[in-house]
């Protein structure tokens, strides 16, 4: 059996995973990573080419639904069970590089900590990889995703009413004048469903297509972006929403909110393109 040999780490790898260990601070200083919640993907297959001269010397793995279209692409994966606090201490003893296999129904780790490798990714690995080949098929520039446990956004689909996408999407953009402008297209919203499924993946990967973070109701959300910082941006304006709301709320009266013309005016200074 040969032995692994992890990757080298390029200077532009390297900046992804100081940004993917400045994200996992925020999760966990905001307390949206208990314990070992929420993970992160980027696809960092710029950094590697196509091709490794011989990946055979590397551990595989199966994957249960193989995903055509990502054959030979390389994503840097937060291991399962690992916490946000400890990736963002010691990113790199707590996250992987995976490359796929040409045949999509596997993936061999080239990178990680040298007393785990292979280090196992998460067990949303298959919401990611959906999502991630979507990107691939649309050409998107947005290349990282960011899975996370908002307080203040778990908390509004628990309330009646809320676990609406439409009514979900009036109160957010309501509630902060930067919503309309971080997501004017809205949040998509997932009725609850069991984690690590192929039908959650699938869901989430396609409402993704049309909007840039998805809410799992009762759970969380995904945020995708061109960088992790970028996602990791879009999920700190929906939450401020959220928690301006529970501000007033808790404060005894309900919200006024943005109108609808301020809305629209906000939408066509900051939003529509001339």
């Amino acid at each position: 059996m040969k032995k692994h040999r992890s990757v080298r780490v390029s200077k532009g790898l390297r900046q992804v995973l100081c940004e993917v260990a400045e994200v996992a601070r925020y999760l966990w200083e905001r307390g949206w990573a208990e314990k070992n919640a929420g993970n992160i993907s980027v696809d960092v297959t710029e950094f590697f080419g196509r091709s490794l001269r011989d990946i055979s010397v590397y551990p595989f793995a199966r994957i249960q639904t193989p995903l055509a279209g990502l054959d030979g692409r390389y994503f840097l994966v937060t291991i399962s069970g690992s916490r946000m606090r400890d990736v963002s201490a010691s990113v790199a003893e707590n996250t992987c590089i995976i490359r796929i296999s040409e045949k999509s129904h596997g993936y061999h780790t080239i990178w990680g900590n040298e007393r785990r490798l292979p280090g196992v990714p998460t067990l949303e690995l298959p919401s990611h990889l959906a999502i991630h080949r979507n990107f691939c098929r649309q050409v998107s520039p947005r290349k990282a995703i960011v899975h996370t446990h908002p307080t203040e956004i778990v908390a509004l689909t628990q309330i009646a009413g809320y676990n609406d996408e439409e009514k979900l999407n009036a109160l957010l953009w309501a509630m902060h004048s930067e919503s309309i402008v971080a997501i004017p297209e809205g949040v998509g919203l997932i009725p609850y469903a069991l984690p690590g499924t192929e039908g959650i993946a699938q869901a989430t990967a396609t409402s993704l297509d049309n909007h840039c973070i998805v809410i799992w109701e009762k759970h969380g959300c995904f945020a995708a972006g061109v960088d992790v910082l970028d996602a990791f941006d879009v999920i700190d304006v929906v939450a401020k929403a959220a928690r301006i709301f529970f501000h007033c709320a808790g404060a005894g009266f309900t919200p006024q909110g943005l109108t609808q013309p301020q809305l629209e005016e906000l939408r066509r200074r900051f939003v529509t393109k001339g």
